[in-house]
């Protein structure tokens, strides 16, 4: 078993990837997003899934949660609009959103993709051992 790692990619490389595979995955996505089947939007598959309309929401949030970050806007706690109403707004914001990452990405500086972004994650671990003032 080798114990080499793999050389780390510089920011352009990475960025170039991300913008590569984000904007060959969005055409299938919002087709599959398209596809689905009007008067469902409150659909849940399982009691414990969200709805349609949650689902691609919380696609929109992640976007947004990249825009933030990029942009050097991402606050803990995150604040992000609520979910629309009817599963065709939730794709049409979810379409919109996905256009502004892909022009955010591209004009985001390469040195901004080194730049460290607060974590909930991290806050948590730090209030939970007493030391987050």
């Amino acid at each position: 078993m080798s114990t080499e790692t793999a050389p780390r990619m510089s920011p352009a490389e990475a960025k170039r990837q991300y913008l590569e595979v984000f904007q060959t995955e969005l055409p299938t996505t919002l087709k599959v997003m398209k596809a689905y089947p009007a008067g469902k939007d409150g659909f849940q598959p399982h009691e414990k899934s969200s709805t349609a309309v949650r689902l691609v929401h919380t696609f929109s949030r992640e976007n947004g949660a990249v825009i933030a970050a990029l942009r050097g806007e991402w606050k803990i706690p995150p604040s992000f609009p609520p979910a629309p109403p009817t599963y065709a707004e939730a794709v049409d914001a979810y379409e919109r959103g996905a256009r502004e990452l892909i022009r955010t990405v591209e004009s985001a500086p390469d040195s901004k993709l080194l730049e460290s972004v607060p974590s909930s994650l991290v806050r948590s671990r730090w209030a939970s051992a007493g030391s987050w003032t």
